[in-house]
């Protein structure tokens, strides 16, 4: 593994780092040694003297350079310290076998991670051209290693510390302080890279090796479990201090390992300290000497692990046939894979465990990403655990770029990279775009007529909800859904910019005109949400491109195309919350709407909000290639002075501006978030319980948060007396990749298939895992009839489109009649559906019953499905609540969930309500620091190539001012004029030179409505 910290002084760092230098069993030797470019360039080499590490540390370079202090208070950093260590049953067989190998392949490692680092990681800031200081990229960096055998409970621990100077060389030839951002963002790659390493560097010496983590991390086969453990009284430590933490991530582990770890202790006498570690080994009936002598046998013939696969191959094609079938020993995969190269006869074994590594690793990242970064592919690659290290992965993808399977960013994306499949469906997208340009079908044929339309419908109400005139953004979302020619278009509206009440009129106005709308969302819950607040009957894009996407089928009978044509002639399509929606999605969506000839396809919602959880962000980039599109940039939802500074200052970009208008709002309990949001919502009434959304920026926190809300209530006596321990289902979150990697598995998961896999004679269903067998990539499973079954998930298809299996783990909880649940799958036969929520009503014999939040009672019997898949409800994560209002809210964030501290979610959170907010953060600075950032952006393919320009600070041409004006008080004085849906409207450019953007209609001031007088029951 890897740690890094800050080193805190020359003096300190000298006394600590070169007292312990001691690394063989039977001698003393200095292991010590500089390292890095910057370290040559400064005529530093071989063993690290006290008094050269010293200066170097306080920036006295031996040319006599004297870096400066920098900092804003003028103490200058010097340096920071990565460690690097060794797996326990290394350091086992190291110093108590007695392999010094080991050691030298350990220190090897460690200046791999460490080139690599300098060589595409290390900066300094220079002036640039513009006079302005700018980060510069200088490829040295200057280390200094130092070898120790122990932690600091003694236990055998070998470990290179790299302490790397605030030292480097800029492309002037000047000395200059490092800028080291980009190294501490990476750390984790450093990891892989030095974890590949040693991997292969240990195979080579004759070891087996298993993977046990996810950074590439691994032990040497053939010491237990129990044998390592008594050899890691200081792990032992750590995780008992995570076991206690709320949040359980690599951030607070680090934390974790630097609050437990005590003064290290001094060595008096090593050779008593070796033979008790030898004692040990022998209590517990280890012989180690043993296994490291049958390392050195295997390891005689010279040959690496790769050359052992192949053994005494006669031909490149037998021996690239042995290749491939260690491979898929080790991580899986079937003879047929569209990324590797057909010759494999003709590639070294190493290259195409390579190939194959890269091949994976980018199926994995574009799942999820259309475009990532070529860092992540590196370290996704090497984290599989073939003995490859980081120089054979990235000749691998320097190949497939020159063959074009890998496209790299221009630019400022240089470091990104692509694949043509994702390309072509991002250009494929914007053909359909361009395609139904002036071939939509109008439902009313003058602008001028559907808004008198629109107006008329809106103030005359729907759906029992009081009546009141749309704002001119409202009218002009309207007026293009009616009125527009493009078959295609978008409607942009900030959070809570009154979508569904420009919706709700639009199907009005196309019902009475005989026309079909068809409402579709991601998730259930949006599509209920869509039905009730606009009146139009919806589904999920997924049933909808389940029922009607087999019509994109060349296949498909010229009858049966004409009959779908009929349907759908003249009807609108509405997608709302249209930023979830992925690459993948908006291209089907698009080629129906082509292929049906569908009278209009609206993408409804706002690219600010949370984005796809698969590849792409086709709603933004729809926007920037210039899709007829409608904007509703006014908060018609927030109605207090400081939520609406606040969600302006966040719909601009500006998210500073935000948490300074939040700030009376902000509270900072350092560890206490969770429960303090618990007490303040269970000390309202009833009735204000109902109005007042808990939010949580992560899973974890919202799992606190709802178990210290059931105590709370528990305490009060507002739950029921019956209770039902239950063991629920809670869903492991994998890649179609990784669902092929044996160690995604785990004993006690339950795994569901949804269609059988019939190759492997396993049936449709659910199965629990009992057994994992990693050399034999076996995964042993029990289903409900008790029947055992081998599955082995490497041989699943590297080529699949859907998820064949899906994995859960159990876990106990325990319910009350009073609490709140809400369900993680859909039963839609009986109106219960994924992420909504219901009460528990009442627990007996009979089971189970609830009332849903359509008032709908159900009675769930011991053994019903339904109760292993849901949870307490009482919380709820951004994902959860986008598109939900509520007037008060409870927003927890927690630094320490990093990924999840980002622009888009804290947009989303802070916009849910009308008005007021607590925002209860662990630590206001850090929260506010991750929220800038990260913006939480998803990537698109198109703008990696630079086809497509997405400017994330630039406001819509002829905007002036605040994108959210303060509201005014009193009725709207009616709409503004508009331009033509689709006239193009002429606007002067920055540089005083006219350009012509297409239609978007927008007033020029736009005035706040008040809001009808109602509340959503958030509650149930």
């Amino acid at each position: 593994m890897l740690s890094i910290a800050s080193v805190g002084s020359s003096g300190a760092a000298s006394s600590y780092y070169t007292k312990d230098n001691y690394y063989t069993a039977d001698a003393s030797q200095e292991t010590s040694l500089w390292a890095g470019e910057g370290a040559e360039k400064a005529g530093l080499s071989g063993q690290v003297e006290i008094e050269a590490f010293k200066a170097i540390l306080d920036g006295k370079m031996p040319d006599g350079t004297l870096i400066g202090t920098g900092g804003r208070d003028g103490n200058r950093a010097v340096g920071f310290d990565m460690t690097f260590s060794a797996p326990k049953t290394l350091s086992m067989l190291a110093y108590v076998g007695g392999d010094e190998r080991l050691l030298a392949a350990n220190l090897k490692a460690a200046q791999t991670a460490i080139a690599w680092a300098e060589r595409n990681l290390a900066e300094t800031r220079m002036k640039g051209a513009d006079g302005k200081m700018q980060a510069v990229k200088t490829g040295n960096l200057v280390a200094a290693l130092f070898q120790h055998d122990t932690n600091r409970n003694l236990d055998p621990q070998a470990h290179v510390h790299a302490v790397i100077a605030n030292a480097t060389r800029g492309p002037d030839g000047k000395w200059r302080a490092l800028r080291n951002g980009k190294i501490w963002q990476n750390y984790a790659t450093i990891a892989s890279i030095y974890n590949a390493q040693l991997r292969t560097e240990v195979e080579s010496l004759g070891y087996k090796i298993e993977p046990v983590a996810k950074h590439g991390q691994f032990e040497i086969v053939g010491i237990s479990r129990e044998a390592v453990m008594a050899f890691s009284t200081r792990r032992a430590e750590i995780n008992e201090a995570v076991s206690k933490l709320d949040i359980q991530n690599d951030t607070t582990r680090d934390a974790a390992t630097l609050k437990t770890r005590a003064r290290k202790a001094t060595v008096e006498n090593r050779a008593e300290l070796r033979a008790e570690w030898a004692e040990r080994a022998a209590g517990l009936g280890l012989d180690l000497p043993a296994q490291v002598a049958a390392a050195r046998e295997v390891a005689r013939e010279g040959k690496d692990v790769w050359q052992r696969a192949v053994g005494a191959a006669r031909s490149g094609a037998e021996r690239a046939a042995l290749v491939v079938e260690f491979i898929k020993e080790r991580i899986g995969g079937g003879d047929k894979d569209l990324l590797m190269p057909d010759k494999l006869w003709s590639m070294t074994p190493t290259a195409i465990g390579a190939a194959k590594s890269d091949a994976s690793a980018i199926r994995s990242l574009s799942e999820r990403e259309a475009a990532f970064d070529a860092v992540q592919l590196t370290k996704t690659a090497l984290d599989l655990g073939l003995p490859i290290t980081v120089a054979e992965v990235e000749k691998r993808i320097a190949v497939l770029e020159r063959m074009g399977q890998l496209v790299r960013g221009l630019h400022g994306d240089k470091g990104r990279l692509t694949t043509p499949g994702a390309i072509s469906t991002e250009r494929a997208i914007l053909e359909f775009v361009s395609a139904g340009r002036g071939r939509g079908d109008r439902v009313i044929d003058r602008p001028e007529a559907a808004g008198e339309r629109l107006q008329a419908a809106a103030i005359a109400g729907a759906m029992g909800k009081k009546g009141f005139a749309l704002n001119p953004g409202q009218e002009a979302a309207g007026r293009l859904l009616l009125a527009g020619t493009d078959r295609i278009v978008a409607v942009q509206g900030v959070a809570g910019a009154g979508k569904s009440s420009a919706l709700g009129a639009v199907a009005t106005v196309a019902r009475e005109e005989g026309r079909n709308v068809i409402g579709l969302g991601l998730q259930n819950t949006l599509v209920r949400m869509l039905e009730t607040e606009t009146g139009i009957p919806s589904m999920t894009v997924a049933r909808f491109l389940g029922t009607h996407g087999r019509l994109l089928s060349d296949k498909t009978s010229p009858q049966r195309l004409e009959m779908a044509k009929a349907m759908f002639k003249g009807s609108v399509l509405v997608v709302d919350e249209a930023s979830m929606i992925s690459n993948d999605q908006v291209y089907k969506l698009t080629a129906l709407a082509e292929r049906l000839e569908v009278g209009r396809l609206a993408f409804v919602g706002d690219k600010r909000q949370l984005g796809a959880i698969d590849a792409g962000k086709p709603f933004e980039v729809l926007q920037a290639a210039n899709t007829a599109t409608a904007e509703m940039n006014i908060n018609l939802r927030a109605r207090s002075a400081a939520l609406i500074s606040a969600a302006a200052a966040a719909n601009d970009y500006r998210p500073a501006d935000a948490f300074k208008a939040l700030k009376e709002m902000t509270t900072e309990v350092p560890n206490g978030g969770a429960a303090l949001a618990a007490r303040r919502w269970t000390a309202l009434p009833a009735d204000e319980r109902d109005r007042t959304v808990l939010l949580a920026s992560g899973r974890q926190v919202r799992a606190d948060i709802n178990s210290e809300v059931q105590a709370g209530l528990l305490a009060k006596g507002e739950l029921g007396g019956n209770a039902a321990d239950l063991t629920v289902l809670d869903k492991v979150t994998t890649t179609r990749e990784e669902e092929r990697f044996t160690q995604t598995y785990a004993k006690g998961q339950r795994v569901d298939f949804q269609r059988g896999v019939p190759s492997q004679n396993i049936p449709p269903g659910a199965a629990n895992v009992v057994g994992i067998d990693k050399a034999a990539g076996q995964v042993t499973l029990i289903d409900s009839k008790g029947q055992m079954h081998k599955f082995y998930p490497q041989r699943l298809s590297t080529n699949r489109h859907e998820n064949t299996v899906r994995i859960s783990r159990p876990k106990p909880l325990r319910i009350h009649e009073g609490d709140r649940i809400r369900w993680t799958e859909t039963d839609r036969d009986r109106g219960l559906i994924n992420a909504d929520r219901a009460r528990v009503l009442k627990i007996d014999a009979a089971g189970i019953t609830v009332e849903t939040s359509t008032k709908m009672q159900v009675t769930l019997p011991a053994g019903d499905p339904m109760l292993q898949r849901l949870d307490l409800g009482y919380a709820l994560n951004a994902h959860m609540a986008q598109g939900l209002t509520a007037d008060r809210g409870i927003a927890v964030f927690d630094s320490r969930e990093t990924k999840l501290t980002n622009e888009k979610l804290f947009l989303v959170n802070i916009t849910r309500v009308r008005d007021s907010l607590e925002l209860i953060v662990d630590n206001g600075e850090r929260v506010e620091r991750g929220v800038m950032r990260n913006a939480g952006e998803k990537t698109s393919a198109l703008e990696t190539t630079g086809e497509v320009t997405i400017d994330r600070g630039a406001r819509p041409p002829g905007r002036q001012g605040p994108i959210n004006p303060t509201p005014s008080q009193g009725p709207s004085p009616g709409p503004a004029p508009q331009p033509a849906v689709n006239e193009p409207a002429v606007e002067p450019a920055k540089d005083g030179k006219t350009s012509v953007w297409p239609a978007r209609p927008e007033p020029v001031e736009q005035t706040r409505l008040p809001l009808p007088e109602r509340q959503l029951d958030i509650g149930l």
